[in-house]
């Protein structure tokens, strides 16, 4: 919070004080009883304040004042708004920079989910590539009669079907993380914003890693656009004039390459 704010902060609290104080006094002046009462039974100061409403209201109103700006502080504080709508469960309170910024991490999350299958599928297609070389060799040489070379040579074929099995299971797997990317990257695009960020990359561009990590850092949603991977993403990449990647394009405006400094003046 900003020393303005805390100052606000206290001065909220403290007519929030004059006010009960001088409830309080008016409590004491209509009798002991009412006075004790008032402070030490919140019951009783409910009563006094319905019965004795022309005497307490001038502090009644001083304190409601005091409590209101005292929640308008506490609304305006930076993430004030994000731990409220967290700890009372109202999402519809959260501002729309920490939804972008928790976008953001699944759209980071799915693509990493997605490198690690294709890793996988590689991994797993070179040894069954092997497996199959090593197998056809054998099945060339494999005596029929020798029952425990036979036997062997079941449970190897058996462990190769499991391989392209799996194989077969990635590439589901990546064909439902490129869909589930696909629908967080709408998702994102469409998220209410100033000024709409479009990050055009390659998968082998640490510039653009860079860039995507700084943008994330400072809890600013962006559409990434692989010109590698997306035909319609490299037709725009070219229309734009794109020379090198990252181009990064904010609203109007757009750089190649990347700079916190020249980021910063664009969004």
């Amino acid at each position: 919070m900003s020393p303005v704010g805390i100052i606000l902060l206290v001065i909220s609290s403290a007519t929030i004080l004059v006010g009960g104080v001088m409830c309080l006094i008016a409590a004491f002046r209509q009798s002991i009883l009412w006075g004790v009462g008032y402070l030490l039974l919140p019951f009783a100061s409910l009563v006094f304040l319905v019965v004795h409403w022309r005497e307490a209201k001038q502090g009644f109103t001083v304190s409601m004042v005091g409590f209101a700006c005292f929640l308008i502080v506490v609304f305006s504080a930076s993430g004030a708004r994000e731990l409220v709508a967290t700890n009372a469960r109202l999402p519809w309170l959260a501002s729309g920079k920490a939804r972008t910024l928790d976008l953001s991490k699944a759209i980071e999350e799915q693509r990493e989910h997605i490198l690690n299958l294709q890793d996988e599928f590689s991994r797993v297609t070179a040894e069954a590539s092997r497996q199959y070389n090593v197998l056809s060799d054998r099945r060339k040489a494999l005596n029929i009669a020798d029952q425990p070379a036979v036997h062997q040579f079941n449970l190897d074929a058996a462990q190769y079907k499991r391989q392209n099995d799996r194989l077969q299971q990635i590439t589901r797997e990546i064909e439902s993380g490129n869909t589930e990317l696909s629908r967080l990257n709408a998702q994102r695009a469409s998220e209410p914003a100033g000024k709409k960020v479009v990050i055009y990359t390659t998968s082998s561009c640490p510039a653009c890693i860079a860039a995507k990590q700084y943008l994330t850092s400072k809890g600013i949603g962006y559409q990434e656009i692989d010109v590698e991977q997306s035909a319609s993403g490299r037709e725009d990449f070219q229309r734009l004039g794109g020379t090198g990647v990252p181009l990064i394009v904010v609203g109007e405006k757009r750089m190649t390459g990347f700079s916190p400094t020249a980021l910063d003046a664009m969004l």
